[in-house]
């Protein structure tokens, strides 16, 4: 979950993604993320860990977690997207290039 949530018009990145990600968990019974990694090149050891620990805490409630966008030109990225998509089928996940945040944001927007 590494990378940034947007919910219009709100942004959150880095230590405040997570308690972000909690406040619309509370507050909402099914959430869509949209994670905008077009500047994303690696990450800090202490972020993978706590970004692993977070969700291996959330198994449980991956079917809350229904769409996850996802804004990157990097095929690495839609690779793993692709791979993510097919482990957990609950979770309906795409990739959109960067001159798609648009239609990125209605898609994750209309979670049911």
């Amino acid at each position: 979950m590494a990378g940034n949530i947007r919910e219009w018009p709100e942004f959150v990145s880095g230590s405040q993604l997570i308690p972000a990600i909690e406040a619309k968990l509370s507050d909402h019974k099914d959430i869509g993320v949209l994670t905008d990694l077009t500047d994303f090149e690696d990450m800090t050891a202490g972020a993978l860990r706590r970004d692993l620990q977070y969700g291996l805490s959330k198994l449980r409630e991956l079917h809350r977690f229904k769409r996850a966008a996802v804004i990157s030109d990097k095929q690495w990225i839609k690779a793993a997207t692709e791979m993510t998509d097919a482990l957990f089928p609950q979770i309906e996940a795409r990739v959109f290039p960067e001159d798609e945040k648009a239609q990125a944001l209605k898609w994750v927007a209309a979670v049911q």
